[in-house]
């Protein structure tokens, strides 16, 4: 049996089968489980090249600045080279914080980040005010400044080491004149 083609104005015989088979015309109702059976597959790929949530660690302990617990800030471990993800972060309360087993990090040593910010007293433009807030005044919002050295933040070199044994509770003795 023999097949032709027109391509370019020219004849192209093909013997046997159609060049690139046959056409398959699939129904919107296939294509649907198609996709979620590939992003099924995705994600457990994602999840298994990561890890188990058991091999995540619970990270707990205190923060003080100048001696006084501090009352309100944000902790994160980023991974050093060397050490397997995922970043893990949670909130300072009363000089405390507690990053649960399924949101902690793995084995390996972190690079810690404190952040604490606080109200200058003073209001500064923001443009995006009034579209977030219709009652902002003149689009005017509270300015806020991060008051922790970035020798604890942009610029930290606080580390922790995280292990299986564990028990992973890092205090971090903050100073202000650093």
């Amino acid at each position: 049996m023999k097949q032709v083609f027109r391509h370019s104005g020219q004849q192209r015989q093909l013997a046997g089968r159609r060049k690139y088979g046959p056409k398959i015309s699939m129904s919107p109702r296939l294509i649907q489980p198609a996709y979620a059976c590939a992003l099924a597959l995705s994600i457990c790929v994602t999840l298994s090249a990561c890890g188990g949530k058991g091999d995540r660690r619970a990270l707990e302990g205190s923060v003080t600045l100048d001696d006084k617990p501090l009352a309100a800030g944000a902790i994160d471990f980023f991974p050093l080279p060397g050490t397997r993800g995922p970043t893990a972060g949670g909130q300072i309360v009363d000089g405390r914080y507690y990053i649960a087993p399924d949101r902690g990090t793995m084995d390996g040593t972190f690079r810690v980040v404190i952040t604490a910010t606080r109200k200058t007293g003073k209001q500064v433009s923001d443009p995006t005010a009034i579209m977030m807030d219709p009652k902002a005044k003149g689009g005017m919002v509270d300015e806020y400044e991060q008051y922790i050295p970035a020798s604890y933040n942009k610029k930290s070199e606080l580390t922790a080491k995280v292990t299986a044994d564990g028990p992973n509770e890092f205090p971090f003795a903050l100073s202000s004149q650093r």
